[in-house]
């Protein structure tokens, strides 16, 4: 399954038993459009990760480094896409950004 959330938002998808929520986008140093890099750059994202009745879960993953998912109540969640791309001399206020999540069952136990 995948969701957009934005900052501040939580998705709440049906079916998982836990929330997600975009605490904030942490970094952008992915190469702007029309630029030649080096190398394409990376977005980390803060991500809360909740239950009812326990504490949030704070995790951090990125488009193009490890860590690109985090595990949590038997789920993978990885980050698949950050908008808008980035524009050369142009800032993104924070707002702006949306985030693409996907949620995927993981056939094992594992928790957290």
């Amino acid at each position: 399954m995948t969701f957009d959330l934005k900052p501040g938002q939580e998705a709440r998808p049906r079916g998982l038993g836990f929330g997600v929520k975009l605490e904030e986008v942490a970094e952008d140093s992915r190469c702007p459009q029309g630029v030649n890099c080096i190398w394409a750059g990376s977005v980390r994202v803060v991500l809360l990760l909740t239950v009812p009745g326990a504490e949030p879960v704070r995790a951090e993953v990125n488009t193009n480094r490890a860590p690109r998912a985090v595990r949590f109540e038997g789920h993978d969640v990885t980050l698949l896409r950050v908008l808008p791309p980035k524009v050369n001399g142009k800032d993104i206020a924070p707002g702006d950004y949306v985030i693409t999540l996907s949620v995927s069952k993981k056939s094992d136990t594992g928790t957290r």
